[in-house]
This record gives C-alpha cells, structure tokens and sequence, in this order.
C-alpha cells in the first residue's frame, strides 16, 4: 500500500531534492548533532558504572583524545573539502526532464485496477517444460 501511495506522487515534488540535497544538508546535520549529543549524554548517563569501572591510564588517555582530535578533525574538514560539482545540477536537471517525460508519457494508471479485457497470458507465460511436469504430476529437480 505504501508503495502505491508512493509512486502516485506529482513529478514536481522531486525539485524539493535540489534544496533539500544541498542547502538544507546544515540544519539537517546541526539537528542531527543536537540529537547525537543529547543520545550520548543519556547513554553516558546510564553506562557510568562502566565509565567507572575502565582503568585509566596515560596510554588510554591518549589514544582517546587522538580519536577524538581525528574525528573532530574529519568532520571539520570534510565539508570544505567535498564541494557540490557542477555536474550535480546538470544530472539533477536531466533526472527532473526525465521524470516529467516519463509522467507525462505514463499510460497505465496506478490506481491499482486492471483491465477485464487484457489476457494474463500478456504478462506471465509458462514453460513448456513446467507445465508437462505438473500435468504428468511430476516434481522437476
């Protein structure tokens, strides 16, 4: 049902992607990490018996605040490095031409009727070899 539901969904709808993919990408990544760290202070929360329980040690600390000065790092850095191409737009546009010639083209209705006149036999055809099989009332290996 919700697969039906979702192909009935007007072609212009797809031009939302455009700002949601490139300029919408900050507020979906600044709530993200509101959430993340709302979710670690909780887990930390009930995991501080186990926090408690880590021997600490000069090398632990280290290797700990390497982690975290790499992945600060990354995702620092990440963002400036990875630009949106021009090519992005272009393929951006030729998917939205395709997706208005395939909806103004599309022939078959997707209100999930069929027609009493069409055959089955259009759509699915059976072997020779299976139907021999099960008239004969043999099992094909």
């Amino acid at each position: 049902m919700f697969f039906v539901c979702a192909l009935q969904v007007a072609w212009y709808w797809y031009f939302v992607l455009a700002f949601v993919d490139v300029q919408g990408n900050y507020l979906g990544t600044s709530l993200r990490a509101i959430w993340s760290k709302f979710h670690n202070t909780l887990r930390s929360i009930i995991e501080r018996k186990d926090l408690e329980s880590v021997k600490w040690s000069a090398t632990m600390i280290s290797l700990f605040l390497g982690f975290a000065a790499s992945t600060f790092l990354f995702y620092t850095v990440v963002p400036f490095v990875l630009k949106v191409d021009w090519m992005y737009y272009l393929a951006f546009v030729l998917a939205a031409i395709g997706l208005i010639i395939y909806s103004v083209h599309d022939n078959k209705k997707a209100d999930g009727t069929t027609n009493e006149d069409e055959p089955d036999s259009l759509q699915y055809e059976r072997l020779a070899e299976e139907s021999s099989a099960a008239y004969n009332g043999v099992l094909a290996a």
